[in-house]
């Protein structure tokens, strides 16, 4: 595991809708659930009660039932792909054992019946590679030994758990545009670190070689839910990269991404900020907005380092258990 280019662009995207439910849940809970708690009544009338809380109540819910469509959709496509490996797969040959073993993938690696080549990595809490009987056929030993490289890299970094993520937030918080660009930053990066472990251990030619035997396949395996060795909207790139060209840079979020993620955040904390007068009174709002001054958000952070730190952790577990004994099954 390790903190690269792709690490810190989804690091970025995480942290900016994750920040934003951070402080409207802590507000809620400390200037309007907790004084109603004691008070028993709004010292606001209830009509407007009502008038100031809807904004927020129904944008909160559109966040809430579209992060859980993007889940539940991706989690039928990982039971479809499941389903579909389970029943096309293939026992092992020597060739591959033997190669998966040392790329640190024993008992991670099926191969599926079909004529096309393609490789992918699924699964959200055990990762596991996927080769086509077309892409093993075609591929030579040093391809076959970077691609297993390369597929070794997404392993390591629960690359599906982070795109599962990152689709879910994309779709959720759909007023940031800017997470959108940070999610194909993030898929670019993520697939030219792990050409470069590839490379630096098996040479730019052999992975270049299984990239373009791949892609003139016109490799139809399953897309939704996985990590595909040849995305076409990186493989140029990648390829160009691996034959000597300059290093490609990463698209940044553009200034009308940028602008209107600004005013998409300030929607969403102005609809907040309503809600919580309506339910606590002017003063409370007054109180919301201290943590926004620079000695606030220093507090802020303070509190919020444990339940930064705690994600993390178990993200680093799960990434450890990844290249462990412990995901060798299904």
């Amino acid at each position: 595991m390790s903190f690269d280019a792709a690490s810190r662009n989804i690091a970025g995207l995480l942290a900016l809708p994750l920040s934003l439910s951070a402080y409207v849940a802590c507000g809620l809970v400390s200037y309007a659930l907790l004084p109603l708690a004691d008070t028993g009544a709004s010292p606001v009338p209830g009509a407007n009660v009502l008038a100031l809380c809807a904004p927020f109540v129904l944008l909160c819910s559109l966040v809430v039932v579209a992060v859980a469509r993007s889940l539940a959709g991706q989690r039928r496509s990982a039971r479809e792909i499941a389903r579909l490996t389970a029943s096309r797969g293939l026992a092992p040959e020597p060739r591959l054992a033997a190669t998966a073993a040392r790329a640190g993938l024993e008992g991670r690696v099926t191969v599926v019946d079909d004529d096309e080549a393609f490789s992918f990595v699924y699964g959200v809490r055990r990762p596991r590679v996927v080769v086509s009987r077309g892409m093993l056929g075609a591929l030579s030993q040093p391809e076959l030994a970077a691609v297993l490289e390369h597929e070794r890299y997404h392993v390591a970094q629960l690359d599906p758990l982070r795109a599962a993520l990152a689709q879910a937030l994309c779709a959720g918080f759909f007023f940031l545009p800017v997470l959108a660009a940070l999610a194909a930053r993030y898929m670019t990066a993520r697939e030219l670190a792990a050409d470069e472990r590839a490379a630096a251990s098996h040479g730019a030619g052999a992975l270049a070689g299984a990239l373009l035997k791949s892609a003139s396949a016109q490799a139809r395996g399953p897309t939704s839910g996985t990590v595909p060795l040849a995305a076409p909207a990186t493989l140029e790139a990648r390829v160009l990269r691996l034959e000597g060209a300059n290093e490609p840079r990463l698209s940044r979020p553009s200034l009308s991404e940028l602008g209107l993620s600004l005013v998409g955040v300030g929607v969403f904390l102005g609809a907040f900020l309503l809600a919580l007068c309506g339910l606590a009174g002017a003063a409370a709002v007054g109180h919301a907005l201290a943590p926004l001054s620079v000695g606030g958000m220093l507090e802020a952070v303070l509190w919020l380092a444990p339940a930064i730190c705690v994600p993390l952790g178990v993200y680093w577990w799960l990434a450890r258990r990844a290249l462990a004994g412990h995901f060798a099954s299904r």
